[in-house]
């Protein structure tokens, strides 16, 4: 998106993004990192385990690395202003196994780290594959050379920040009437016009409460502080 403002589009100088933060001006969030390890080791017969690479073993111990890297991480890019106050990481699912006497020959298991601002998910990548080309390779490889640990990266969105004083910040609200700016722990669009060059901010109607539900609602006030607050934004353009 970045490469192309500028060339084919115009590039807008403040961006207002309106995802539900019940119209406070919203100057930071967390990101997203989407991630998959694959796990390649060889299979054999339960009774004779040595001659097999036991892939979801291998992925337990990479798991108990991440919680550990995420102990780390929790310490070094702690952010008091988000709740939690520090980056996260989860382990949503895990597959593999051909049969209940076979040694699982490989394992995927997906995980997700929740970004604050400043920290690289590139770092947390390098230091699960330190450990898994320092601990568990070698072993490994000495039964079956074409062991392997690789992790992708599936998707990203990066951490918000827009800075304080930005021009999106200070205009919204000046726009809102309002002297506070706050943080929330779900990602948005922000971030990607940032990276592009865009001040940007998030301010819009609804609580992320009731985002993602059955039946989900926005109240009726919250779009009529909504559309004030539009009727502002297009005076100021217009001024």
């Amino acid at each position: 998106m970045g490469a192309e403002f500028g060339k084919t589009w115009p590039k807008p100088e403040i961006v207002l993004v309106g995802e539900p933060s019940m119209m406070t001006v919203v100057d930071a969030h967390k990101g997203g990192a989407r991630l998959k390890t694959e796990i390649v080791g060889k299979d054999a017969h339960s009774s004779r385990p040595e001659l097999g690479v036991p892939s979801i073993f291998i992925a337990a111990d990479l798991i108990q690395e991440l919680k550990r890297i995420e102990a780390r991480i929790q310490k070094t890019h702690a952010a008091p202003r988000f709740a939690p106050p520090f980056p996260t990481v989860t382990v949503s699912f895990i597959e593999g196994g051909i049969a209940h006497n076979i040694i699982p020959p490989k394992c995927t298991f997906h995980w997700g780290v929740r970004l604050t601002p400043g920290l690289d998910v590139k770092e947390i990548m390098a230091d699960l594959q330190s450990y898994a080309e320092r601990e568990l390779l070698p072993a490994m490889r000495a039964v079956n050379p074409d062991s392997s640990i690789t992790t992708e990266l599936i998707g990203l969105l990066p951490a918000f920040s827009s800075g304080e004083g930005s021009p999106a910040t200070s205009l919204a609200l000046k726009l809102a009437g309002q002297n506070a700016i706050h943080t929330v722990p779900y990602g948005t669009e922000a971030s990607h016009f940032q990276e592009a060059g865009c001040s940007s901010v998030v301010c819009g109607p609804g609580d992320i409460a009731q985002a993602h539900q059955p039946n989900e609602f926005i109240e009726q006030s919250e779009l009529d502080n909504c559309m004030a607050f539009l009727k502002r934004v297009r005076d100021w353009a217009a001024a």
